[in-house]
């Protein structure tokens, strides 16, 4: 098995010595020496709050006898050695806690194990967070081994022992709990699932970069890959995109290879291995394998017949090693495999005339048994998940429920959508294998809750949305641009390298240049007949009437030099400073903008602000994909949306005063999302077109939207 796979590492830690409150750490260390490679590689992730600066040479200390004792073990049984350099660990852990009162040792957070092949021991001690990605899903497998009570997670020592068998394409993510509040499931499966484990973490991290100092992150990726793999070129730069929303809306899978959540079921408890290993020792089993043991050595099989590999498995019963071996199906699987046994058989065309008869006889009976045997494990593997199931009643309930969210879908869309979210969570925890007279049925009840979510979640798939102009078409270089504006009837692009302004004739898709500044810039507003654009802390106006690109008086020396995006409203402009975690106002007059003013009175974090909105109040988007609506400087706690499919990274929000409607882009999953200014959903517009969404523009009052994706402009209709 050792050449059919290989393990691909990655850690991850962000942590500010000087700033960060506390300590993170994330190791995966190798074998002393080669001869100890059997052990496979021990690795830790930690979070704490420490006391003083001598306090990590202690825990340093301490994840470095742990190590020393795991590999310096005698046993010859990997889940014993860490077992008994688990108990040393926790010894000493707790000598330490109550002799030197060692309160951030007692409160630490601790993920601490090993893996060797596909094997894989850890225990835990506080909310550092463990996930299996398995399939395109995420599992909390200590969550889903029941292992959810506080008092226990939070003890002074590590008491839970998990262990499991990762299949391929399978990986493992260790983390501290605080990730997923600052990154998406959906962004971080992405970059796990598309990208070596340390591409993975690398990505995550620059996601991660502009987080306040003080707060301290750490991760381990364990990737289990099938050999051989080719490693793709990557690009640090390069903003990775998802796959088709229309793939990820779109789910519905086979139902065969639908997940139930017991997916995980591979990592199991100890004391499960032991009572299986108990069942495999007991006297009973032993009885029977010893009677068919008993007429195998009986057996003077021809010598032709040794020479097959298969028929191994003889050999070790009439030698007494088969029962050496702990209790595992999966061997048992391996030993029998009749329809190979018999291929082989065929091939070889024995000539068991030359057999003594009653050598003949005795093979026949010990291959008749086994078949018997072997049909009675396959027949016991693939009823023992679906005999207990009542699929009658399961498919009643499945169309109840749906029925119930048809009618409600009229006057109450939040019903009919709590409704067919149970009818999922129902389809995912039906067994694998389903039995063939309700798999048809299954799968059409699967389909069309799937067709009713997407219904429910206004998703308007658009299979070939209207191309406008391609610029690169008419000049390579427009290809870079990110930005496009609509003002007065026509849509404006601008290239960053060579500062030309470009229009848009949207009446014969046409683009001409119509203005060229002195200096580059990087955002864009209208002002009526007017294009306003800021860049590094100078503001230029362009009449979009006469053509006239001119640099306005403006004093920006308020101004850091993050500002993030700019809006304008009623003869003032308003400009985003996440440095400052400030919006500054500016007025209008005669020759430019005057003074700046800080908006906001509210204490309110914009440190990870990165779009505005403005209608009167000022919306807010974040990177983490929420909208924060503030009005006359002070936050709205009563706006609400509820987004699904989940945002994965959205990139801009905008509207206008007079408006219907609040705009999102969401690139990563190729959509953008129209809110009423309620923050209610009304469409999600997506497509396999949109790969590469950069900046959109609107036209509210003829219900079209305009979308800049790569050098392409593409129209879609509002309705």
């Amino acid at each position: 098995m050792s050449n059919q796979f290989l393990n691909d590492f990655g850690k991850l830690v962000i942590y500010h010595k000087k700033e960060s409150k506390a300590l993170a750490q994330a190791n995966i260390f190798l074998p002393p020496s080669s001869s100890q490679s059997k052990w496979g590689r021990v690795f830790v992730v930690a979070n704490l709050l420490l006391d003083k600066e001598k306090d990590v040479e202690i825990l340093n200390e301490i994840i470095e006898q742990f190590k020393d004792d795991y590999y310096a073990s005698t046993f010859s049984d990997l889940e014993k050695t860490f077992e008994k350099a688990l108990h040393n660990f926790n010894q000493r852990l707790s000598q330490l806690i109550h002799q030197h009162n060692l309160t951030w040792l007692n409160q630490g957070n601790f993920i601490i194990g090993v893996v060797k092949g596909n094997m894989v021991h850890f225990s835990q001690k506080g909310d550092i967070q463990a996930y299996l990605l398995r399939r395109g899903m995420f599992m909390d497998i200590v969550s889903s081994l029941g292992d959810n009570d506080n008092n226990e997670r939070t003890n002074q020592t590590m008491s839970h022992l998990i262990s499991g068998d990762l299949k391929l394409d399978d990986s493992l993510l260790f983390c501290t709990q605080n990730l997923f509040d600052y990154l998406s499931q959906e962004k971080i499966k992405k970059f796990i699932n598309q990208y070596t484990a340390n591409q993975a973490l690398e990505l995550i991290k620059k996601s991660l970069i502009e987080i306040n100092k003080q707060i301290s992150f750490a991760a381990l990726v364990i990737k289990h890959q099938p050999l051989p793999q080719t490693e793709e070129i990557f690009d640090k730069n390069e903003n990775p995109q998802t796959a088709s929303m229309k793939k990820l809306i779109h789910k519905q899978q086979k139902t065969s290879d639908i997940l139930h959540p017991g997916f995980i079921n591979n990592f199991v408890k100890p004391k499960i291995y032991k009572f299986l290993n108990q069942f495999a020792q007991s006297q009973v089993i032993k009885n029977f394998y010893s009677q068919i043991k008993n007429l195998i050595q009986k057996i003077s099989y021809p010598k032709c017949l040794k020479k097959f590999k298969r028929i191994a498995w003889l050999d070790k019963i009439k030698t007494n090693n088969f029962f050496q071996h702990k209790f595992s199906w999966s061997y048992l699987t391996l030993i029998f495999q009749p329809k190979k046994i018999i291929h082989q058989l065929q091939n070889k065309k024995l000539k068991l005339k030359t057999s003594p008869q009653t050598s003949k006889i005795s093979l026949y009976i010990t291959l008749g048994l086994a078949l018997i045997f072997i049909v009675s494990l396959i027949w016991l593997g693939t009823n023992r998940s679906s005999n207990n199931v009542d699929f009658e009643n399961i498919i009643q309930q499945i169309e109840e429920k749906q029925n119930i969210a048809v009618s409600a879908m009229i006057y109450d869309e939040e019903k009919a959508r709590l409704r067919l979210e149970e009818v999922d969570q129902i389809l995912n925890e039906l067994p694998e294998k389903l039995p063939r007279k309700y798999r048809d049925q299954i799968q059409t009840l699967s389909e069309k809750n799937a067709e009713q979510l997407n219904q429910l979640r206004h998703l308007v798939i658009i299979d070939q949305p209207t191309e406008i102009i391609d610029l690169w078409a008419t000049d390579p270089s427009l290809d870079k641009n990110n930005k496009i504006v609509f003002n007065a009837g026509q849509l404006y692009t601008w290239q960053p390298e060579n500062y030309k302004i470009y229009q848009i004739n949207l009446t014969d898709n046409k683009i001409n240049q119509v203005g060229q500044a002195n200096y580059n810039f990087n955002l864009g507003i209208t002002d009526n007949n007017r294009l306003l654009f800021y860049n590094d802390k100078k503001l230029n106006q362009f009449d979009s009437t006469n053509q006239q690109l001119n640099q306005l008086d403006f004093n920006a020396d308020i101004l850091s030099d993050q500002i993030q995006d700019i809006g304008y409203y009623q003869n003032k402009i308003y400009l985003l400073d996440p440095g400052q975690k400030q919006i500054f106002k500016f007025y209008k007059t005669d020759t430019g903008y005057g003074n700046g003013q800080a908006w906001l009175k509210d204490d309110i974090d914009l440190s990870t602000a990165v779009s505005l909105a403005i209608d009167g109040a000022i919306y807010i988007l974040n990177n983490q994909n929420q909208i924060i609506k503030i009005y006359t400087g002070q936050i709205e706690n009563n706006f609400k949306t509820n987004i699904k499919p989940d945002l994965i990274q959205a990139t801009k929000i905008y509207t206008q005063e007079n408006w219907n409607n609040i705009y999102l882009l969401d690139p990563d999953s190729q959509r953008l999302i129209v809110l009423d200014k309620a923050g209610r959903l009304k469409k999600q517009y997506t497509s396999n077109k949109f790969d590469n969404l950069k900046d959109f523009a609107v036209d509210e009052k003829n219900n079209k939207i305009y979308l800049l994706n790569g050098s392409k402009i593409y129209q879609i209709e509002n309705k």
